[in-house]
């Protein structure tokens, strides 16, 4: 069975945020900000190649809260 924890280990070996690695949205290098990876539809088990994109953490926010996913946007 696959955990939440093995699923998010394996996106982290599949997709490295690298020195040279930019935001896919607004641009920004890994070296001015924190980098993460996002599943574009929010679910962290589909680690298929177009469902994974790699934000800075402003653009991850962002895209989260467009989609719903973050608790006090659901009160």
């Amino acid at each position: 069975m696959t955990t939440r924890k093995s699923a998010r280990k394996r996106a982290q070996r599949k997709y490295r945020i690298t020195p040279d690695s930019r935001c896919e949205r607004c641009g920004i290098s890994r070296r001015e900000t924190i980098l993460t990876r996002n599943h574009k539809d929010g679910d962290t088990f589909n680690n298929e190649d177009d469902n994974i994109e790699i934000l800075c953490f402003p653009c991850h926010a962002e895209t989260d809260m467009d989609a719903g996913l973050w608790g006090w946007s659901q009160l």
